[in-house]
């Protein structure tokens, strides 16, 4: 507002507007984009400034991320992206999110075209067409490495809990292909018989199983029929935004896409228009014999007197470089009356006008 309204500009600096101190709490303060503002906050600098905006951003799902920030996607009721502290990204539209007895997140649960990515990019594999109905997946530790995210497990570690895969990253098949089961530290119990592994710079991301069960509670969280069972590796959820991880294999940049603003076409007199100011430029740019600018000045302003007798911006600039070149004072005069005339008669205009004006006069007292 303070930047688009003069008027509000103006209006800022008097005793009727209360000047608070900024603080993180200035988000909680109601106000109307139509009226003047009856309070502004006020930071000493842009120190203070980038503290207060940092401890704001730390308030955000993006940092907090957890219950608290599923909770935010959740009342969205619109597609956002949950990832997990190993980089795995699922995307999609939060519909439930289950808690152990401690209150921590054990199961997260997204309806609807989901996407699994890793660094904004789409998981080949893993798209909205595969994941048609949702997502669900057990978030945490396992009972057997109640300290080490499920993300970090070593292959040795993978291999006690019975599964087996080759080393290195990308995908790959399991070794073993017999019924297994992962304990969570929450209660949730999964069975089935391992497929794949997906990692990624060291860290598993997914691992997939057939003939998958899961449980949690007497609640059937997976069953057999409903085809391959992908559950995210990770402990916690450590960022929660708005918005698919990778929007454009998402198919969710249409509204992303910019629109080319036609060039405005004008007509003659506008143009005509144009040609002085740039006159104008010119002269004030241009460095010559003071009887020469002078004439010039004359030449423009007679013709704004004739063609554009309103423009009292025209009559300004003019004024400004009389005044600063220190040129003929009777015409400086004749100039300042007109100005004055034109701030009359245009009562709109009136404080713009005159602010105008002592700025060409502060203007001419430096140079």
């Amino acid at each position: 507002g303070l930047l688009s309204s003069v008027g509000e500009s103006k209006w800022c600096l008097g005793e009727k507007v209360k000047k608070i101190p900024l603080t993180v709490d200035c988000v909680t303060q109601g106000y109307d984009i139509t009226e003047p503002q009856p309070q502004l906050f006020v930071t000493p600098d842009f120190k203070h400034l980038s503290k207060v905006l940092e401890q704001f951003a730390g308030q955000m799902a993006f940092r907090k991320g957890g219950l608290e920030g599923l909770q935010k996607a959740l009342e969205a009721q619109s597609v956002n992206t949950a990832q997990l502290e190993s980089g795995l990204q699922i995307s999609g539209e939060v519909a439930e999110m289950i808690s152990d007895a401690q209150g921590v997140l054990c199961y997260l649960r997204l309806q609807g075209p989901s996407q699994l990515s890793y660094q904004d990019q789409e998981i080949h594999g893993h798209d909205r067409t595969y994941h048609a109905h949702g997502f669900g997946s057990p978030i945490g530790f396992f009972k057997s490495f109640p300290a080490l995210s499920p993300c970090d497990l070593s292959d040795q570690q993978w291999n006690q809990l019975g599964l087996a895969f080759e080393a290195g990253d990308g995908l790959q098949m399991s070794k073993k292909s017999q019924v297994m089961t992962l304990e969570y530290l929450s209660g949730v119990k999964v069975t089935g018989i391992p497929k794949s592994r997906l990692c990624k710079n060291g860290k598993t991301l997914l691992v997939t199983l057939t003939e998958a069960r899961a449980e949690f509670q007497n609640r059937t969280l997976f069953e057999p029929s409903w085809g391959l069972f992908d559950i995210a590796l990770g402990a916690k959820v450590v960022s929660v935004f708005g918005g698919p991880a990778d929007r454009e294999k998402y198919g969710d940049s249409d509204s992303f896409i910019v629109a080319r603003v036609a060039p405005p076409t004008w007509d003659a007199k506008a143009l005509n228009r144009h040609a002085i100011y740039q006159k104008v430029r010119e002269l004030r740019e241009k460095n010559g014999p003071s009887a020469d600018l002078l004439a010039a000045l004359k030449a423009v302003f007679a013709k704004q007197q004739n063609e554009f007798p309103m423009d009292w911006l025209l009559v300004l600039e003019i004024f400004e470089i009389t005044l600063n070149q220190k040129l003929d004072s009777n015409f400086q005069k004749t100039l300042e009356s007109e100005i004055h005339h034109l701030a009359k008669k245009y009562p709109d205009k009136t404080d713009i006008i005159k602010d105008g004006l002592n700025l060409a006069f502060q203007e001419a007292q430096t140079t």
